[in-house]
C-alpha cells in the first residue's frame, strides 16, 4: 500500500522546486502531501477499473456551420497559450506549456509569427477534422499518476498534451462566441 505521509527528502525535494515557479503556497503544502504512488501491477489494476470522471455526460459543441474549419487567428492562440496557469504540468510530449509562452514572449518578432503561424493553422487542420486518425493517440494521450485518497484509495490524475490543451481552449472559445 502506501504510507500516509511522504519521506522528508521527497516532500522537500518538491517543495524546493515549486518557489522557482512562483507556486510558494503550493511550495508549502507539498512538504505534507502524500507522495505519489510507485507504479506497480495492483496499482495498474486499480486504475484501469476507475471509470473517468466524466463518463457519461455529454456536452453538445455549438460550431458555427458556415465555418468549417474554423478559422482560429495567432492572436487567439497566443492568448490561449498564455492562459494556463504558471507551473501547468507539462503532458507526455514533455512540452511545458511555460516553453511556448516563453518562445511567444522572448524569440524575435519573426520567430513569434512563425511559431503562431503553425500552431494556427494546426489547430484549424485538427478542428476541420482534416489531420489523419494517426494523430489521435499524441492529442488524446495523457501521463497518469496516481495519487493515494484518504480512504486508501487511488486518484488517478491525467495530465493531457499541451497542445491539445491549449485546442481545448480555442473550442471553448469558438463554442462560446456561437452559442446561445
Amino acid at each position: 500500500q502506501h504510507s500516509s505521509s511522504p519521506s522528508p527528502s521527497s516532500a522537500l525535494s518538491r517543495a524546493s522546486a515549486l518557489p522557482h515557479l512562483g507556486r510558494l503556497v503550493d511550495a508549502a503544502k507539498a512538504l505534507d502531501a502524500s507522495p505519489p504512488l510507485q507504479p506497480s501491477p495492483q496499482i495498474t489494476e486499480t486504475l484501469t477499473t476507475l471509470p473517468p470522471s466524466g463518463t457519461g455526460i455529454q456536452v453538445p459543441l455549438c460550431l458555427p456551420q458556415t465555418a468549417i474549419p474554423p478559422i482560429f487567428k495567432p492572436s487567439q492562440v497566443r492568448h490561449a497559450t498564455y492562459s494556463f496557469k504558471r507551473g501547468s504540468a507539462a503532458g507526455p510530449s514533455g512540452l511545458h506549456p511555460s516553453l511556448l509562452q516563453q518562445l511567444l514572449r522572448y524569440s524575435a518578432p519573426a520567430t513569434q509569427q512563425r511559431l503562431l503561424t503553425a500552431l494556427t493553422h494546426l489547430l484549424n487542420l485538427l478542428v476541420g477534422g482534416y489531420l489523419s486518425t494517426d494523430f489521435a493517440p499524441f492529442l488524446g494521450g495523457a501521463r497518469l499518476i496516481a495519487l493515494p485518497k484518504s480512504s486508501s484509495g487511488v486518484r488517478p490524475i491525467a495530465i493531457g498534451y499541451t497542445l491539445r490543451r491549449s485546442f481545448e481552449i480555442m473550442l471553448v472559445f469558438l463554442s462560446s462566441t456561437h452559442c446561445n
